[in-house]
C-alpha cells in the first residue's frame, strides 16, 4: 500500500500510449493530483531543483516542496510532516 507520494518535478510528459495509465502525458502536477483524487488524503511531496519562475505553478501547490539537493534527514523531515509521524526508515 503506498503511504506516501514523492513527486519531481521535471517528471516530463510522455506521449500516449495503448496500455498506458491515464496519467501518462500527465506533469508532475497533474499526476499528484490524479493520485490524490484516487486516494484522498494520500501526502505528497513535490521534489525539485528549480528555483523562481522555473517552478510555475509547483510554487502555489497545496504540497510542501523539498528543494534539491537534499539530505536523508530533510527527507525524513518532510515526510514526518506530511505523515503527521516519525519514518521507521530514510
Amino acid at each position: 500500500m503506498v503511504e506516501a507520494m514523492l513527486v519531481d518535478l521535471c517528471c516530463a510528459p510522455r506521449p500516449r500510449r495503448r496500455r498506458c495509465r491515464s496519467w501518462c502525458g500527465a506533469n508532475a502536477l497533474e499526476l499528484a493530483h490524479e493520485a490524490v483524487v484516487m486516494r484522498p488524503g494520500l501526502p505528497v511531496i513535490l521534489s525539485s531543483g528549480y528555483t523562481g519562475e522555473a517552478l510555475g505553478a509547483a510554487a502555489d501547490a497545496p504540497w510542501p516542496l523539498l528543494r534539491k539537493p537534499y539530505t536523508a534527514d530533510a527527507l525524513a523531515a518532510v515526510i514526518e510532516t506530511v505523515m503527521g509521524k516519525t519514518p521507521e526508515c530514510v
